[in-house]
């Protein structure tokens, strides 16, 4: 059996109008996608008819990227103990005591900004599926590149103007009027005053995100919500997170460290986990064709270019 598709009423003219014994040569035979991994609704649209979707989507993810990093930077900013306790005028180190505090404190606004960004997995497949992609693997691959780019733009860069929030807005100005040549010497001062908070944020997720995923929280909310769903490797959601700590790890090395051994222990964690996950628990449910790997490789390439300047 095999499934064939036409992207036009010539081309199906051509084909049945063609003797098989002189129109071999003519015609473009290529691998037909498994059924279950096929979108039947969406198979009867061309590129050209989704050409103003595609455009429509494509302003959506920017706004979102814009509108969801105002939040993120507020959190980064003001996500703290000291805030907190002067807004409710309530005096914190007396009930907590300094050393608590301080711990609370380091961790606080990590804590909240992962919590905050569990929604974007989702916003970011509901965008893919609204492209009217043919296949699944074509769903996850622009998910991936979607909750990626979101990643590096709302943790990682946004976290360095958050970094610039504590430098003089005064002499930002002046300084950015005066001189082109500032802006790159502020974003650097930014960037190096927000290490710390990396290394928390690699911290978080090497002791306490990686090991929850021995549990497969995912599999419990599949369970509730997508059944079919529950026993799928879902690397669009998974391998984001992954690279985002190598680029913060690339990123950060040279300046910090004693980053690469809170990274060793995530990658190490992660590795474990994968492997035995992939080998006993998940059902592969549809074949990318290897394309998954240019996507990775071209935003760790990405990440290079970030940590070099």
């Amino acid at each position: 059996t095999a499934f064939v598709r036409f992207n036009s009423l010539f081309a199906t003219t051509v084909c049945i109008s063609t003797p098989l014994r002189f129109g071999l040569s003519t015609l473009k035979v290529e691998k037909a996608e498994a059924a279950k991994n096929l979108r039947w609704d969406t198979l009867q649209y061309s590129r050209r008819d989704l050409w103003s979707r595609n455009v429509i989507i494509m302003v959506l993810f920017v706004m979102m990227l814009l509108f969801w990093s105002v939040p993120v930077t507020a959190i980064q900013v003001l996500a703290n103990l000291n805030t907190f306790c002067d807004v409710t005028k309530w005096n914190c180190e007396k009930v907590f005591g300094q050393n608590l505090m301080s711990f609370v404190q380091a961790w606080f606004a990590v804590l909240i900004l992962d919590v905050w960004l569990i929604s974007l997995p989702g916003l970011c497949r509901t965008l893919s599926s609204w492209q009217y992609k043919t296949t699944l693997a074509k769903v996850e691959q622009h998910t991936l590149r979607k909750y990626f780019d979101c990643l590096l733009c709302m943790v990682l860069l946004v976290s360095v103007f958050a970094g610039i929030g504590s430098y003089n807005i005064n002499r930002f100005v002046h300084d950015l009027a005066h001189s082109a040549s500032s802006w790159l010497h502020i974003l650097a001062e930014g960037l190096s005053r927000m290490s710390t908070y990396f290394i928390l944020y690699v911290l978080l997720n090497a002791l306490i995100w990686a090991p929850l995923e021995f549990y497969r929280p995912g599999y419990w909310g599949d369970l509730i919500f997508d059944p079919s769903d529950r026993h799928r490797f879902s690397f669009s959601t998974r391998y984001p997170k992954i690279m985002l700590i190598l680029i913060i790890c690339l990123a950060y090395g040279a300046m910090t460290p004693l980053i690469w051994i809170f990274g060793f222990i995530y990658f190490a964690f992660i590795m474990l986990i994968n492997t035995y996950q992939q080998t006993f628990c998940f059902i592969p449910h549809f074949d990318t064709g290897a394309m998954v790997f240019p996507i990775i490789f071209d935003r760790i390439v990405i990440g290079m270019h970030l940590s070099v300047v």
